[in-house]
């Protein structure tokens, strides 16, 4: 954990209550074998990759003229950090051997095993590199589970961003990732209309969601994705939210009748 500079008082706490969910843990008599048949508790490494955002830059900062440090522990898809709600810590919950790593990482650590451990990836680039092409990559990581998260849409390169956000959906619609049995790629739609929560007495905009510099999450809006990106994680494709309002009302569990992570084969054929 990052010391030096302390997070706003007045940050408002995120309602989240893992430990009432009684589905979603792994059953080691009966381990995943299918991606599209993969229950939280299946996760063994957690990994993620993505910009300032991901590594949770200014999340703790107090005054703006110091934000510029990185608060991994806080990150809502790979931070670890003691009592903070991020995916990592939510998953904990099910796996309690969870190992989370960079995806650089996971090939070279030697406790991780690529080959059988279940893996999941959350990648979320395009707000730093939405002007420069990319190409899309084929490489594959065994029993892989990726979450694609859309960036957020930024006003002054709109366009720019909705053509972005389509043509991930195009690609991942096609089909392109769900050849295999043990990988596949699923957008986790929730940055694409998202808003902030209003402050209940003047209806205003709670800035508190934000760091020092009005761009990046602050320590509760990096808790916040994490709570949108697990509640869409759990959410049949068909019903995922596209603006994380859902997360406002608190944590969802995933269904005692089908305890699976949401996938396009198993909401179309059953898994």
């Amino acid at each position: 954990m990052v010391t030096g500079h302390r997070p706003r008082a007045s940050s408002p706490a995120v309602s989240w209550r893992v430990a009432d969910c009684v589905a979603g843990h792994a059953n080691p008599a009966d381990p995943a074998t299918s991606v599209h048949r993969l229950r939280p508790g299946d996760i063994r490494v957690v990994a993620a990759l993505g910009d300032s955002v991901t590594t949770g830059w200014a999340a703790g900062a107090s005054r703006l003229s110091a934000p510029g440090t990185d608060y991994r522990g806080a990150s809502w898809s790979g931070g670890g950090g003691r009592s903070a709600l991020t995916l990592p810590n939510i998953l904990r919950h099910f796996s309690p051997g969870l190992a989370a790593r960079l995806v650089r990482r996971l090939r070279r650590h030697p406790r991780i095993d690529v080959a059988r451990h279940w893996k999941l990836v959350t990648i979320m680039i395009g707000g730093n590199d939405i002007c420069q092409s990319c190409a899309a990559g084929d490489a594959q990581l065994p029993r892989t589970f990726v979450n694609l998260v859309p960036v957020v849409d930024m006003g002054e390169v709109r366009r720019l961003v909705r053509g972005y956000q389509r043509s991930l959906a195009r690609l991942v619609a096609s089909g392109r990732y769900d050849t295999r049995r043990d990988f596949t790629v699923v957008v986790q739609p929730f940055t694409l209309g998202a808003v902030l929560p209003r402050r209940p007495r003047s209806g205003l905009t709670d800035t508190r969601f934000v760091a020092v510099d009005c761009f990046h999450p602050s320590r509760s809006g990096q808790e916040l994705m994490a709570l949108m990106l697990w509640n869409n994680m759990v959410t049949p494709v068909a019903a995922k939210s596209t603006d994380g309002r859902e997360a406002w009302r608190g944590f969802k569990c995933p269904s005692p009748a089908y305890p699976f992570l949401g996938t396009y084969r198993n909401w179309r054929h059953g898994g």
